[in-house]
């Protein structure tokens, strides 16, 4: 089931970068929120290689089942929100409609940012070294979430890609789990 959600999520975030390609620069879309869109993709990645973690698991419990499934479930919500097409009206710019919907997202990314940290935890790893950039992911997209300045959400973006890079690259060399 977990493996079914994250890909669910994952058919989404890619049919979604497929019509902005499809689309171009007719693409209603504001870059902010493509590149989060992108992100996102990233993001699932990151979940799915936490399924070699479970298949050590010796023996479940139900509530670590349903723990450990908030976390796709987590990240299909954030996806559904974010890929969710513009209003109709035509008084609706890009960059109002992803204002519109950054609150929810950010909010429900910072909850997934926290099940990350917290699934390591429960899987016995501890707070891993991943983690300590999951937190400040946590904080920075926490901010982001209230935070209607575009300047503001253009740096929060960069800062964010350059950590998922940060921790790929890293996690790709075997300096971090």
């Amino acid at each position: 089931m977990y493996v079914t959600i994250l890909s669910l999520g994952i058919g989404n975030v890619l049919g979604a970068l497929a019509e902005i390609v499809r689309k171009g620069r007719d693409t209603q879309l504001d870059p902010v929120h493509i590149v989060w869109i992108a992100l996102l993709l990233g993001a699932h990645f990151n979940l799915f290689w936490h399924t070699l973690d479970l298949l050590i698991v010796e023996r479940w419990s139900f509530t670590g089942f349903l723990y450990v499934i908030s976390g796709p479930v987590l990240i299909f919500f954030c996806t559904g929100i974010l890929v969710a097409e513009p209003s109709d009206s035509p008084d609706v710019g890009a960059r109002a409609h992803y204002f519109r919907v950054s609150g929810r997202f950010f909010l429900l990314f910072a909850l997934l940012q926290i099940w990350i940290v917290g699934v390591d935890i429960v899987l016995g790893r501890g707070f891993t070294s991943a983690g300590a950039f999951n937190a400040g992911i946590f904080a920075l997209v926490l901010v982001l979430a209230f935070w209607r300045n575009y300047r503001a959400h253009i740096i929060g973006t960069a800062v964010v890609a350059f950590i998922f890079l940060a921790v790929t690259v890293l996690r790709g060399m075997g300096v971090i789990a």
